[in-house]
């Protein structure tokens, strides 16, 4: 009876120690998914483009006159990015009227509207980001 015991505790463990890998690898997928499985399509995007073209251009005028305050802007850098408390509840409203994972990003009188983007871990490209320029 004790061998049986012991027999089926070390079974026990062997699961155990081949599922934790594969629960970590899982979360890693479902945290940064790196493949782009759950990330909008080129149709979403353009439906989502056509049906907030208003605030879409909105959000590139002001991004253009505040671009040299910041080059990166989502809803959860808002409060760090050095604009007005007005300003940042205007780009508030637009950037959840639109989508929430939304993010602009400004260079020299360009601005880039962006949903997601990866590359963590990957070898080839040290990141990469799927929206609208």
């Amino acid at each position: 009876m004790r061998q049986k015991k012991t027999l089926s505790l070390e079974s026990a463990s062997l699961g155990l120690l081949l599922v934790i890998p594969f629960l970590l690898v899982g979360l890693y997928f479902w945290a940064l998914d790196p493949f782009a499985f759950f990330h909008p399509s080129d149709h979403e995007l353009m439906v989502l483009f056509r049906n907030n073209r208003n605030s879409f251009e909105r959000l590139r005028v002001m991004a253009l006159e505040d671009d040299h305050i910041y080059s990166y802007l989502s809803e959860a850098t808002l409060t760090s990015s050095g604009l007005s408390e007005g300003r940042c509840h205007e780009y508030k409203q637009l950037l959840l009227g639109i989508r929430r994972d939304l993010v602009i990003r400004t260079g020299t009188r360009v601005v880039s509207f962006s949903y997601s983007g990866g590359g963590v871990g990957l070898a080839i490209a040290s990141s990469w980001m799927k929206g609208i320029a």
